[in-house]
């Protein structure tokens, strides 16, 4: 009859007499040789008990139990106590029951581990998987570099079960490794600032695409190496490959110990390197796909500065007056909370809300006094053209109804539509307040430039009739936590100003001037 002794948790022997296979094989054992078994883990620890069903003769002397140490290549699995029930152990019962103990139980360790390295398949499958679905689904739309390599770092540590991850980046010719981010116990980014390729621990991961697993101190090689600094170990190194480049090397270091400080797992399983190679090859997407957004973001920014030029260029009273009122706009959305996007929307309405003034006539924009009806009518016309013109661009669609309507009054009596209150776009009731500021305070051909404070007092005085109260008070709380007047002097010394060059396009029967950003302008042809 089985009797189990207390058990020590998580051990191989526990597992194994768990499936209960061993159980049946033990106690049959027991009862076919008349035998009693004691059956302990690797450490000496009594896990289970096995006898035969009828009792032991009265007065019989008990034998000493023989021990019996079943051991693989990796040291002892378990230690046996056989004893005889009734009689001490012939040398061939003993030979024999040896034979059939160690056999069967060191099939049901290959069992227990080849089980066990199924389930590490399988749990890292689903890592995987799970991995490239929450990658795709919480950092596909990011765009700043740090974020994502914060975000990977991060998973490095949560599904590797590691304490120490870092990211060296490659610069353009590849020539230099810089660890950009780093979590645990990693050489801080400065220590490590620019790396050559050629003499780095890492430069075979780099030039070949390798993995590359180092057990402790004594295998750092190059640089790293000779500046002895502060790694964990063991280390893992993967390629961060993407679209045939290497960008760099994702790096995962140390092991999480558990109750008994003894690793929680293997660093250097194979579902452990199949998911950091993961990691590093989604990392990399990540990366290039950050840094062409990046670059296709600038060049749009430019291009839309520069058609924001050609139309303050028609005016030479309107200089810089797009940039401007983008400044203000931003300033005013910032005090009303907008998102990081309502922002940039409203900074690019900003810099394009005149852009149908490319087709208005200089002569209506340059008169020196007051618009005839039929002259005001045509200037009019520029938030519907503006319109038309940027809604022709399926990206900057949503900023249509911020230009058209840039013009309305929150008292309605505005144009195009006479839109009232929160009928009017909240961009655009920003975007009216910005625009007059910047109008007031600079000089027109029918009057000189009004005072910062008489304009802020005009702004004051329209606020609930021409604007927004809430826009209103959001732009005084700018003015007043601002050194208004000095930080737009230096942001605007900062801003590019070019040479304008004048050509001709076509836009719906009429002429618009467009503009060649040659070189900086010094004011001088």
């Amino acid at each position: 009859m089985a009797k189990e002794e207390p058990r020590a948790a998580a051990s191989l022997c526990t597992k194994i007499v768990e499936h209960g296979r061993a159980q049946r094989f033990l106690s049959l054992l027991a009862q076919l040789y008349g035998v009693e078994i004691l059956l302990c883990d690797g450490n000496g620890k009594a896990v289970c008990h096995f006898a035969p069903e009828d009792p032991p003769t009265e007065g019989a002397r008990r034998p000493l139990p023989v021990p019996l140490d079943i051991e693989a290549e990796d040291g002892r699995l378990f230690r046996i106590y056989l004893n005889g029930w009734n009689h001490p152990l012939d040398e061939p019962t003993l030979s024999r029951l040896s034979s059939l103990l160690k056999e069967r139980l060191l099939c049901e360790v290959e069992n227990e581990r080849e089980k066990d390295s199924l389930a590490d398949e399988i749990i890292g499958a689903y890592q995987e998987l799970n991995l490239w679905y929450n990658l795709g689904d919480s950092v596909s739309q990011v765009t700043d570099p740090d974020a994502i390599c914060e975000y990977i770092t991060g998973q490095v540590l949560s599904l590797l079960h590691c304490t120490s991850a870092g990211i060296f980046l490659l610069n353009e010719d590849k020539s230099l490794l810089r660890l950009h981010t780093c979590s645990g116990r990693l050489p801080s980014p400065h220590e490590l600032a620019g790396v050559p390729t050629a003499d780095s621990t890492f430069r075979t991961v780099v030039i070949e695409g390798q993995t590359l697993a180092i057990a402790g101190p004594e295998e750092l090689q190059g640089v790293e190496k000779e500046l002895g600094l502060g790694w964990a170990f063991p280390l893992l190194g993967v390629p961060m490959r993407a679209r045939g480049e290497t960008i760099g090397v994702l790096v995962a270091a140390g092991e999480e110990r558990g109750p008994n400080k003894k690793p929680s797992s293997s660093l250097f399983s194979s579902s452990k390197r199949r998911l950091l190679s993961a990691l590093g090859s989604q990392a990399a997407v990540l990366l290039q796909n950050a840094r062409l957004y990046n670059e296709l973001r600038e060049l749009f920014y430019s291009t839309v500065q520069a058609l924001a030029d050609a139309v303050d260029a028609k005016d030479p009273y309107t200089h810089g007056h797009s940039r401007r009122v983008a400044l203000y706009a931003v300033a005013i959305g910032k005090q009303l909370d907008l998102s990081p996007a309502e922002l940039a929307d409203l900074e690019l309405a900003s810099l394009l809300h005149d852009v149908g003034k490319i087709g208005t006539s200089e002569a209506v924009l340059n008169k020196p006094g007051k618009l005839s009806p039929r002259e005001y009518e045509h200037m009019k016309q520029h938030v519907v053209e503006g319109a038309e013109i940027v809604g022709h661009v399926e990206a900057m669609r949503k900023l249509v109804p911020i230009i058209l309507h840039h013009h309305e009054r929150y008292d309605g009596h505005g144009y195009p539509r006479g839109l009232a209150g929160e009928e009017i776009p909240l961009g655009a009731r920003i975007l009216a307040v910005a625009d007059a500021f910047d109008a007031m305070t600079s000089s027109r051909p029918y009057r000189p430039a009004m005072s910062i404070e008489q304009a802020v007092e005009e702004i004051k005085a329209n606020r609930g009739t021409q604007f927004d109260p809430s826009v209103v008070d959001a732009f005084l709380r700018y003015l007043a936590c601002a050194d208004f007047p000095h930080s737009l002097a230096a942001q605007e010394e900062s801003l590019p100003t070019f040479r304008i060059v004048r050509r001709f396009l076509p836009y719906q029967g009429k002429y618009l001037t467009g503009i060649e950003l040659v070189e900086p302008w010094t004011g001088q042809e």
